[in-house]
């Protein structure tokens, strides 16, 4: 803490060209002003101030201190008041997910945002489209890849865990898996090509994308399918989908929330996000 009292006396200092002035800004004496700067100086090994009788200019290495402090000690402070005073903080934050993604669990996370923050609102968009965040206006997504790009943030939310399934009264239930190649397996995330055994099953007669469409016709009797296990979980609890042995090695896929570099981030965003990494272990969404 005593850092950042140094560096936000060498901020008031810069802005003011003057001992004097900072010291009036900060209630503090002109000495204490000095000595502080006199101490962060020392702990940078740099010079940061040129100092004369008459005025105080900053140094080529003060002036880019100067310019990545201010922003820096501005988005703090911004957070310190939006934890000290959430109500005061409006807007709306605009949300990208994917369509399949559970909605239960992170309905009640934004209600949990909502009950802390309750004058920002929160737009949900459900897409599997890749999110243009300048064109479409979006603040954060969630996606299953990172995004590639050095724009970006991606925060590992965790991985899915995959599996194969059938019906529940589905005759590969009772079978081997050697014996699987009889029937046809829905494949929405294309997983087949990533693994390493080549175990010759037959594409699904109905081929889709859509996580809920291929597991309604995995309930159906349709065909396999290899999909997230959570995602099947309320069937498998109720009984119209049976979980099958992975003789494949399934692998596990990460989950990301992106959002654009934080470097001009409005709180909004800021609060957001830290309240969604902060609570998604008590709202998993995998």
């Amino acid at each position: 803490m005593k850092n950042l009292e140094h560096i936000q006396t060498f901020i008031e200092v810069a802005s003011s060209g003057s001992f004097a002035a900072a010291s009036r800004r900060l209630e503090v004496s002109t000495s204490a002003v000095s000595a502080r700067i006199q101490a962060l100086e020392k702990h940078l090994g740099i010079r940061l101030l040129n100092r004369t009788t008459r005025s105080v200019g900053l140094t080529d290495e003060g002036r880019l201190y100067f310019n990545r402090c201010k922003e820096v000690l501005e988005q703090l402070l911004d957070l310190e008041d939006s934890l000290i005073h959430p109500q005061d903080l409006t807007g709306r934050i605009r949300i990208s997910v994917p369509l399949d993604l559970p909605m239960a669990p992170l309905a009640a996370l934004l209600q949990a945002f909502s009950a802390r923050y309750p004058k920002l609102s929160v737009e949900v968009r459900s897409t599997d489209e890749t999110v243009d965040f300048i064109s479409s206006q979006t603040d954060v997504a969630i996606r299953g890849r990172a995004p590639g790009s050095l724009s970006l943030v991606a925060c590992k939310l965790g991985d899915i865990q995959l599996g194969f399934f059938c019906a529940a009264n589905h005759p590969a239930r009772n079978e081997a898996p050697v014996n699987w190649p009889h029937y046809p397996i829905a494949d929405p995330l294309n997983i087949r090509p990533l693994l390493t055994s080549d175990l010759n099953w037959p594409e699904s007669q109905l081929l889709t994308h859509n996580l809920t469409l291929a597991k309604q016709l995995c309930q159906q009797g349709q065909n396999l399918a290899i999909l997230p296990v959570g995602f099947c979980a309320p069937e498998v609890a109720a009984g119209t989908l049976q979980a099958l042995p992975d003789p494949a090695g399934l692998p596990r896929l990460p989950l990301f929330l992106v959002y654009p570099a934080p470097k001009h981030m409005p709180n909004r965003v800021r609060v957001f996000i830290d309240f969604f990494l902060q609570h998604q272990q008590t709202y998993p969404l995998i």
